[in-house]
C-alpha cells in the first residue's frame, strides 16, 4: 500500500500502489462525476472531521501522544528543608511515583461499495454513505472521551496493564496518593467520585464536593460542570444558579445574568468557586462531572488520547484493488483514551442511596 500523492488526500485515503488519479478521470459515476473528483471530495470530508478532533469543545480536555505509558508523582508531605550546619550531611530526599498505560483500539467500518453499486451510483448516494461514516466516527470519539471521564474503574490493557481513572480511593491502584499542595497532603483513600441525593440539595452538595476536590489540588476556577440535557431544569433550581445573558434578551437591569458563550446554560456560584454549566445529550440523567478546560494538547488537560505512531489521528479510508477505485473501501479509526492527570476531574451520581455507579454514555 502507498499513499496517493495529493497533499489534501495524503494519509486520508490510502490506495494500492501505482493507482493514478489522472487515469481515474476516465472512470465516471452514473451522474458523470469522475472518480478523481469523488476521491478528492471524500478526502475533504475526512479532513474536516479529523481537524474537528483537535478543535471541538471536548478537545479542550485532551492531550495527544503515541506513547503507551504515563508515569507521575505519588504522594507528598508538608515537611520543609531543615536548617543545617556547615558540616551536616542532610538525609536524601526520595520521591515516589506510579503510572499506568493508555489503550489503543482499532475501530472501522466497511462502506460496502460493490462493483455494480459504484457503476450505477450517483455522487449524492456516496456522499450519504460518507456522512453516515463520519457520524458514526463522531459517536465513537465522543462516547470514548465521555466514558473515560465518567468511568470510576480501570480499563485493562493487555494481560496485566491498567489504564487508571481519576483518583478513586485506591481501588484501581492502592499505591497511588495524590501529590500534596500548599501544605495539604492526601491519602490513597482520596476519591473524586461522589454519590448524593437526587434533589436540589444533593446537586449543590455534589457540585461543592467536586469543585473542592479540584480547588484543593491547585486547579483554580472557573470549571465546567457537565450535566445531562434532561437535567437542565433540575440544575436551574439549585441555589447559586445564575441564568445566562443573551444578546436577544433584555432584562432591563432587573435580573443578574452571566455573560457566557452560547454553549453554556448558566453559572453555578459556590462558596469560593464557580462553574459554567454545559449540557450534554449523551449523558444519562442523574450524573454530573466537573473539569477544567485547559486547551488542546495542554499538559494540564485531564485526558490523554493515544494514536498510532506514523499515522495521523483520525479517519482514513483504504481502497482495495478491485475493478473500480474505492470498491469495497474500509474506513479505519485508531485511538485510545486514558486519564492524563488523575486529580483533574470529578464526577457525581444522584440516587437515594448506594455508591457512585458508572453511567452508560449514549
Amino acid at each position: 500500500m502507498t499513499t496517493i500523492g495529493l497533499a489534501d488526500v495524503k494519509h486520508l485515503i490510502r490506495m494500492p500502489g501505482y493507482w493514478d488519479l489522472t487515469e481515474m478521470k476516465k472512470w465516471q459515476l452514473k451522474d458523470g462525476t469522475t472518480f478523481d473528483a469523488a476521491v478528492s471530495r471524500f478526502a475533504a470530508a475526512l479532513s474536516l472531521f479529523n481537524g474537528s478532533l483537535r478543535s471541538g469543545y471536548l478537545a479542550n480536555y485532551l492531550q495527544i501522544s503515541p506513547e503507551m505509558t504515563l508515569e507521575y508523582d505519588s504522594g507528598g508531605d508538608s515537611a520543609a528543608l531543615r536548617e543545617i550546619s556547615e558540616y551536616d550531611n542532610p538525609d536524601p530526599i526520595l520521591a515516589a511515583s506510579t503510572g499506568h498505560m493508555i489503550p489503543l483500539k482499532d475501530y472501522g467500518g466497511s462502506l460496502g461499495w460493490t462493483y455494480l453499486g459504484l457503476r450505477r451510483a450517483r455522487l449524492a448516494h456516496l456522499d450519504r454513505d460518507i456522512r453516515r461514516l463520519i457520524e458514526r466516527a463522531r459517536n465513537t470519539w465522543d462516547k470514548a472521551l465521555l466514558t473515560r471521564m465518567f468511568k470510576s474503574t480501570y480499563d485493562a490493557v493487555g494481560s496485566s496493564g491498567r489504564s487508571m481513572p481519576f483518583a478513586d480511593g485506591g481501588t484501581a491502584d492502592a499505591n497511588y496518593v495524590p501529590t500534596s499542595h500548599e501544605g495539604s497532603s492526601f491519602l490513597s483513600t482520596h476519591t473524586h467520585y461522589f454519590r448524593q441525593t437526587d434533589d436540589a440539595a444533593g446537586r449543590l452538595a455534589a457540585a461543592k464536593s467536586m469543585a473542592e476536590t479540584l480547588y484543593e489540588h491547585g486547579i483554580m476556577p472557573p470549571y465546567d460542570l457537565f450535566i445531562p440535557t434532561t437535567d437542565i431544569a433540575d440544575w436551574a433550581g439549585v441555589t447559586g444558579y445564575v441564568k445566562p445573558e443573551r444578546s436577544w434578551l433584555q432584562t432591563m437591569g432587573v435580573e443578574t445574568r452571566a455573560k457566557l458563550a452560547e454553549d453554556y446554560i448558566g453559572v453555578l456560584e459556590m462558596d469560593r468557586t464557580w462553574a459554567f454549566i454545559k449540557p450534554f445529550n449523551r449523558l444519562p440523567a442523574n450524573y454530573a462531572g466537573m473539569f477544567k478546560p485547559a486547551g488542546f494538547n495542554n499538559p494540564n488537560a485531564p485526558l490523554m488520547v493515544r494514536y498510532e505512531e506514523g499515522y495521523p489521528l483520525g479517519l482514513s479510508l483504504v481502497g482495495r484493488l478491485q475493478n473500480f477505485p474505492m470498491e469495497e473501501a474500509i474506513a479505519y479509526f485508531t485511538f485510545g483514551v486514558g486519564i492524563a492527570n488523575r486529580i483533574a476531574g470529578a464526577a457525581a451520581y444522584f440516587a437515594a442511596a448506594g455508591a457512585y455507579t458508572d453511567p452508560t454514555i449514549a
